[in-house]
C-alpha cells in the first residue's frame, strides 16, 4: 500500500509526480517532475509562470516565485505610459523565471537528482516526436537555468524584431 498520492490537472504531470513519489522523492520532487513532464508535452510550459509554497517543520514557510518579470535595465515598461506613447516590443516579452524557481525548489527540498527529475519530460518529448523540446530539456540538465539564455532569440522573436533585446 502506498502512503502518497499526487494530483494534477494534466495527466502527464500527474503520472510524473506519482513516479517521483514512488522513487522516494519528496513533494518538491513530485512538483518538479510534473513541471518537466508538462514541459516535455507542451511548448509553452517551460516558460510558464510557476509558484510553489513549501511549509513544514524544516521548511518554515518558503515561496519559490517563478512568475515572469518585466524586462530589465533600459526596458520601457508597458504600464504607466500615456495613451500616445508606444511601448517597445521588447517590453511585451516578459522574462521567464519559472525554470530558476523549479531548480531552486529541487535544490532546497528535493531528494532526487536533477537528471532523474528531468527524465520524465525528456521521455514525454521523445514519445511525442518533439526532438527540439527534448534537446531543450537536455540543455536544462547540462546548463541549469542558464539554458534559457540560449532561448533568448526565440523569445524576443515571438514579439517581433528587437534591436539588442532586453531580456535579463
Amino acid at each position: 500500500m502506498k502512503n502518497f498520492d499526487a494530483a494534477a490537472s494534466n495527466k502527464l504531470a500527474e503520472v510524473a509526480a506519482e513516479e517521483a513519489l514512488a522513487d522516494r522523492g519528496t513533494a518538491a520532487d513530485a512538483v518538479a517532475a510534473g513541471f518537466f513532464a508538462l514541459a516535455g508535452g507542451r511548448p509553452e510550459a517551460l516558460c510558464a509562470p510557476f509558484v510553489a509554497m513549501v511549509a513544514g517543520p524544516s521548511a518554515v514557510g518558503r515561496v519559490f516565485d517563478g512568475r515572469t518579470a518585466q524586462p530589465g535595465k533600459n526596458g520601457t515598461r508597458v504600464r504607466g505610459l500615456r495613451p500616445e506613447e508606444v511601448p517597445s516590443l521588447a517590453a511585451r516579452a516578459a522574462v521567464p523565471r519559472s525554470l530558476g524557481a523549479v531548480l531552486l525548489l529541487i535544490a532546497s527540498f528535493g531528494n532526487r537528482s536533477l537528471s532523474r527529475t528531468i527524465q520524465a519530460g525528456v521521455r514525454v518529448a521523445r514519445d511525442n516526436g518533439e526532438d527540439a523540446r527534448k534537446r531543450t530539456l537536455e540543455r536544462v540538465l547540462s546548463h541549469g537555468a542558464g539554458a534559457l539564455l540560449t532561448m533568448r532569440e526565440p523569445i524576443l522573436a515571438s514579439v517581433g524584431k528587437v534591436a539588442g533585446g532586453s531580456l535579463t
